[in-house]
């Protein structure tokens, strides 16, 4: 699998989960956010890691993290978002022998 096809196993992960899907790859001259949801009321930011093998999935670093809340903002202040709540999920999948799973951070930082 590769990075859009995490994102779109992620994408029927959220909606099975009852979350409405916003906006996948939400780009900007800072960075992207792959994947924009609401939760209920919230705005959810979601950050998608996946593997194709046993190898740990890395961390997301203080250096993403910093451009995926300037990314944010940034969409808040396009869409006039700024009372929603929001929170900033990670979602970690990995495909292994065809058999996919998911761990889902909320509040992840």
């Amino acid at each position: 699998m590769n990075g859009k096809e995490f994102e779109e196993e992620v994408s029927k992960y959220l909606i099975k989960s009852k979350y409405k899907i916003v906006k996948r790859n939400f780009k900007s001259k800072v960075g992207e956010i792959d994947i924009i949801a609401k939760d209920g009321k919230t705005i959810v930011f979601v950050e998608v890691k996946g593997r194709n093998n046993n190898c740990p999935i890395e961390n997301i670093d203080e250096k993403k993290i910093y451009k995926i809340r300037r990314v944010a903002e940034l969409y808040l202040s396009i869409t006039d978002s700024w009372e929603e709540d929001i929170r900033f999920d990670a979602i970690f999948i990995r495909n292994i022998n065809n058999k996919i799973t998911i761990e889902h951070l909320e509040e992840a930082f």
